[in-house]
């Protein structure tokens, strides 16, 4: 009897891992929608100042959004996504333990220029991978932060690229 709930066991955890990833449409607030693989779920608990945030504490995998309008910074003709960037990429280096930057490259997504990279830091001895995107819009600029163990990267790399650029501003094609 033992053994065949064992083997039922590893049968079901098997069908699971070698499931399909299904997807499905995020809406926050009807200003952006993101898409998210199914084995997440919502939590308060990653950054306070997220507008989404999304886990698999089992799988090590984490997803958050967050919005800054532009109206908030004190001269917001001199902020285009470049200076937003080099902001964000100074904090970056200055709060994580020893970054390394890689894949930096400039794209549209869904009509809102973004800028791209990922970055592996050790912290505690636990090695992270994040895949980053700052995304600019009439009024606001966003940041898409994904990110997992770095053993994991293979793994996740194309959930994490998947839920970037599946990133799509609502309120300005609303209005």
């Amino acid at each position: 009897m033992k053994k065949l709930f064992a083997l039922e066991f590893i049968m079901i955890l098997f069908i699971s891992c070698n499931s399909k990833t299904e997807y499905q449409t995020i809406k926050i607030k009807n200003k952006y929608s993101v898409e998210l693989p199914d084995f997440l779920s919502e939590v308060t608990t990653l950054n306070e100042g997220a507008s989404l945030q999304y886990q698999n504490p089992l799988r090590e995998f984490y997803v958050i959004v967050l919005e800054e309008p532009k109206s908030e910074f004190p001269d917001q003709k001199s902020v285009n996504l470049e200076t937003y960037k080099a902001i964000l990429r100074d904090g970056l280096q200055s709060n994580l333990t020893n970054p390394k930057f890689y894949q930096d490259r400039d794209t549209v997504i869904n009509g809102l220029k973004a800028k791209l990279f990922s970055l592996s830091d050790t912290s505690d001895n636990i090695a992270i991978y994040y895949q980053f995107a700052y995304l600019e819009s009439k009024n606001n600029f966003y940041q898409v932060l994904t990110w997992t163990l770095e053993n994991r990267k293979e793994q996740f790399s194309k959930d994490m690229t998947k839920i970037i650029a599946s990133f799509k501003e609502i309120e300005s094609r609303e209005k």
